[in-house]
């Protein structure tokens, strides 16, 4: 398996999880629990130099749908990958469709002509996350603005009371030797909208997040923007997820 597509997997992965840490997950109860939900994804990858700049151009977008559905087995999740804009890197889940089940020992890999690929298919020694229907999955994508006190109770019981406002959100710190975690959240709705970890006064990772308002009201936490320190110290990698035509209670 090449290094892009051990990524590209982590990165499906990390996303189904559908969330940064247990206690952002926590601090975003979805309102509803639907028998089918899907979201189109796109994920691109920058590198930053020290002052913000690009340190070169960025990689081409990776495009998915990613579903949950249930049948009377369970819960299945689902990832279409779309195919490579031309001109692209090629890899082997252009085209290609990704499912596994809730607890199910590993994945399979279906390419774009519906053959299995055994190659990239794989096992698990212990069983994938089961997650409580849909509601888990949608933790990290909608927000009920009705359960304001629910997501700054969850943040204080992970942070600890707010210690400052940074405009119009409250400002958690919470310390572990020498590591430091810093979450802004929206005073009104509870919702997170930055968290950051430095190590010995180092930035290690920030993370921010974009919202728009849906008809019913809900947050839709449509994009992810993601700085990480590189092994070498100097360049950063920014990942960008962006989340778009969310259906929820509704197969495609």
């Amino acid at each position: 398996m090449t290094v892009r597509v051990a990524r590209l997997f982590a990165l499906a992965l990390l996303l189904v999880v559908a969330g940064q840490s247990r206690s952002l997950r926590a601090a975003q109860p979805a309102a509803v629990s639907p028998a089918a939900v899907a979201v189109d994804v796109t994920v691109t990858h920058t590198l930053l130099n020290p002052d913000g700049s690009h340190a070169g151009p960025s990689s081409s977008p990776t495009t998915f749908t990613l579903e949950r559905r249930h049948a009377s087995s369970g819960w299945t999740t689902v990832l279409r990958y779309r195919a490579a804009p031309d001109g692209a890197l090629p890899t082997p889940l252009d085209g290609a469709r990704v499912e596994y089940a809730d607890g199910a020992r590993g994945l399979k890999v279906y390419a774009n002509d519906g053959r299995l690929n055994t190659r990239l298919s794989q096992e698990a020694d212990a069983g994938l996350p089961v997650f409580d229907g849909a509601a888990r999955w949608l933790d990290a994508l909608l927000a009920d603005p009705r359960q304001g006190d629910d997501r700054r109770l969850a943040l204080r019981r992970a942070h600890g009371t707010p210690v400052g406002r940074v405009g119009r959100l409250d400002r958690y710190l919470s310390r572990s030797g020498g590591t430091v975690t810093e979450v802004l959240a929206d005073r009104r709705t509870g919702v997170v909208m930055e968290s950051s970890v430095a190590r010995d006064g180092v930035l290690q990772q920030r993370v921010r997040f974009e919202y728009a308002a849906r008809p019913d009201g809900s947050l839709f936490r449509h994009t992810i923007r993601t700085e990480q320190a590189t092994a070498e110290g100097q360049e950063r990698s920014m990942v960008t997820v962006a989340f778009s035509n969310l259906t929820v209670g509704s197969e495609r």
